[in-house]
């Protein structure tokens, strides 16, 4: 039996791939989903999501949003370990990390509005003195 098909072989029994071709694809695909919900711009979907608090007072959406990209991040960092495993530090972690960098500076900005809206704090005033998190790390 080859060398590759011995790997195909424990791959199949252990249910995981071990081509980190197949990882590398999965946080590209999460990266998608991301750009797909944030519409290229996250600046941009933080600000929309805060105009649309201070108009309706609805904070489903903010936390709506929380609870997807939680939910994306998980995977990641589970397709973030697969790499590390298969061929330790190299561009493909790198790559995996910049991606997950990206995700979590969303991921805080949104927590940060979502923790405001909670708190009851008076956002408007906060948006307007640059203080929540979105405007400082996400680039417009």
């Amino acid at each position: 039996m080859s060398e590759q098909a011995i790997k195909d072989r424990e791959e199949a029994l252990r249910g995981e791939p071990t081509n980190v071709l197949h990882w590398i694809d999965k946080v590209d695909r999460v990266a998608a989903k991301l750009s797909k919900v944030v519409g290229g711009s996250p600046h941009q979907y933080l600000e929309t999501l805060y105009n649309g608090y201070t108009t309706s007072k609805n904070s489903d959406p903010i936390f709506d949003a929380i609870i997807y990209i939680d939910g994306l991040h998980s995977h990641l960092q589970s397709y973030h370990g697969h790499i590390l495993q298969l061929v330790g530090v190299g561009q493909e972690l790198k790559s995996a990390e910049e991606v997950i960098t990206h995700f979590d500076n969303v991921r805080r900005s949104l927590e940060d509005l979502g923790a405001m809206v909670f708190e009851e704090q008076d956002v408007i005033e906060l948006h307007t003195s640059k203080q929540f998190l979105y405007q400082t790390i996400l680039l417009e």
